[in-house]
């Protein structure tokens, strides 16, 4: 079972689309399903004192990384989870190092 909940396919589709401030809501949306999921991977995975730094540069990564088109919905929603949590143990080594 995923540490991430289900994500709707059209919410990352949103998400990849967007590239002005109207995509607001979707990034709130967003924000409410995952960021509880990502806090507790955090924990998890060594329990640093960071959380809220951590959870701050994967918002911000996720930002460029639709933005720039670097995920596309056709990959997957399972990518994206195994992507997702790629990119919150990266950002907790740069922590560690």
């Amino acid at each position: 079972m995923s540490a991430f909940p289900a994500t709707p396919a059209d919410l990352l589709r949103k998400l990849a689309a967007q590239v002005t401030g109207e995509d607001e809501d979707n990034w709130a949306r967003f924000a409410e399903l995952y960021i509880p999921a990502i806090e507790d991977f955090i924990r998890s995975h060594g329990d640093p004192k960071e959380v809220d730094d951590i959870v701050q540069e994967v918002m911000i990564a996720l930002v460029r990384m639709f933005r720039g088109k670097k995920f596309t919905p056709r990959e997957g929603v399972g990518n994206f989870r195994s992507y997702l949590a790629k990119m919150i143990r990266s950002a907790l080594y740069t922590i560690y190092r």
